[in-house]
């Protein structure tokens, strides 16, 4: 067999489905009912960037396995929830080196974070993402390749990082499979984006067409600009700091709202978050068609058979602060040298996604990801007492607000830092934890 053919982004994105990764998924655990072990005897889980480029180039090649393609669906699909994991560690590695006052290494951590989020959206649909080899295995079982055509019309392998960003680009603007997904799996009070949208007036096909959004996240007033923080993040990993800024005045505050924006409430793990994307959606769609706020809110009401007034009269979210902290370095990036929080914001939105995504994937499977694997890792990295019998993962949100309080009085003074550090190290150390984010958002 020749090589695996290429496709452009926008065309593989168009195309996503995860129906292929799925259904072999399900065939394996069949045999294998224990998906780490699986994981680790994965032919891919080894020299992964050499073999997936091997078996892009040639799927005949006789030093692949006879189910390469199989074997690669399971590593996809698997990788979608443990990418997802990893970017909530990369983003707790990241404010670990905020309260240590170096927010260059900050930006370094918080960059990777927004990667594996999008890489573990990607995942969820069927993509792989190598290091220049970027595969697809779409709902019929083929195979494709993302390439970029040059100047002389000639395929072109794409770096991680580029791609990444075309991709991310292409879910924003397309009407695909994650767009539905998305819209479908955020909502509030079990009215989704989606028929938020269809109230309106509108589609998911429709609505970027008929109404002035760039975008479809243009809808939650974010921005998630992916170029300019790798930017940001290549002039901190790689150029020397001449110059090192300290921590924003009022970073325990804001760090403290982040918290209160993911605080789980029962069969919601995102639920102040979603709330507020769910706001900003009804607000923006009401003003973009001209429509009357309270019309639109009663239209809502109707739907989810409440009191118009009580939606009407409800504050504005708090976690709307985060959207808007999105927006903050539109018009200089490199402001985020001197305050990270945009680009910790855009990383907390995106491994929200991811977590969501990749949550709707594990559904189709039979499986405790908490206690065959969250668990055991959050033993590794002190959060949990080996043995220990909690069973709700939201008790371990608790453990955050507890030290979030001890720290209250100091949210306004960062001058005290060092101080903090002698005097509350375990509150400081559990405020970054944001790898506990998972042990509440995948338990079943």
């Amino acid at each position: 067999m020749a090589a695996v053919p290429n496709i452009d982004v926008a065309t593989m994105i168009s195309n996503s489905d995860n129906s292929y990764v799925v259904n072999t998924i399900r065939r394996e655990l069949y045999n294998q009912p224990d998906f780490l072990p699986m994981l680790m005897s994965n032919w891919f889980a080894d020299k992964t960037a050499d073999k997936t480029e091997d078996f892009a180039n040639s799927q005949s090649n006789p030093a692949l396995p006879c189910d390469a393609k199989d074997q690669l669906a399971v590593y996809i699909g698997f990788s979608a929830f443990i990418h997802c994991v990893d970017a909530w560690n990369f983003l707790a590695r990241g404010v670990g080196a905020l309260i240590s006052n170096d927010i260059n290494s900050c930006i370094h951590m918080v960059y990777y974070s927004e990667l594996r989020s999008i890489m573990a959206i990607l995942a969820s649909k069927g993509i792989g993402v190598f290091d220049k080899a970027h595969i697809q295995i779409d709902s019929n079982g083929d195979v494709w390749n993302a390439a970029i055509k040059d100047k002389k019309n000639k395929w072109r392998k794409i770096g991680t990082h580029y791609f990444i960003e075309l991709a991310l680009a292409e879910i924003e603007k397309n009407n695909s499979n994650f767009i539905y997904d998305i819209f479908n799996h955020i909502k509030y009070e079990g009215l989704s984006l989606n028929e938020v949208v269809k109230l309106a007036g509108f589609n998911l096909t429709s609505v970027l067409n008929g109404l002035p959004f760039g975008n479809y996240f243009a809808m939650w007033s974010i921005d998630l600009s992916l170029k300019s923080d790798r930017e940001l993040r290549n002039t901190s990993s790689y150029r020397p700091a001449f110059q090192r800024y300290a921590v924003p005045h009022d970073m325990f505050e804001r760090l403290s709202k982040i918290w209160l924006s993911l605080e789980p409430m029962p069969g919601s793990p995102f639920h102040h978050l979603d709330y507020a994307i769910f706001w900003e959606t009804a607000e923006n769609l009401a003003r973009a068609t001209g429509k009357s706020r309270q019309d639109f809110i009663k239209t809502i009401a109707q739907s989810l058979s409440t009191s118009s007034a009580r939606i009407s009269n409800a504050t504005t979210p708090f976690s709307k602060w985060l959207l808007d902290e999105t927006k903050k370095d539109g018009s200089d990036h490199t402001m985020c040298f001197m305050d990270p929080f945009p680009m910790l914001a855009r990383s907390v939105l995106l491994a929200r996604l991811a977590a969501g995504m990749a949550h709707n994937l594990m559904q189709n499977f039979n499986l405790d990801v908490t206690s065959s694997f969250l668990k055991p890792n959050a033993e590794k990295f002190g959060i949990i007492q080996p043995e220990s019998s909690v069973s709700d993962m939201g008790d371990f949100y608790i453990d955050v607000k507890d030290s979030l309080n001890s720290i209250d009085q100091y949210v306004a003074d960062t001058s005290i830092l060092n101080n903090l550090k002698s005097t509350n190290p375990i509150d400081l150390f559990t405020i970054s934890q944001f790898e506990r984010v998972p042990l509440w958002s995948f338990q079943r």
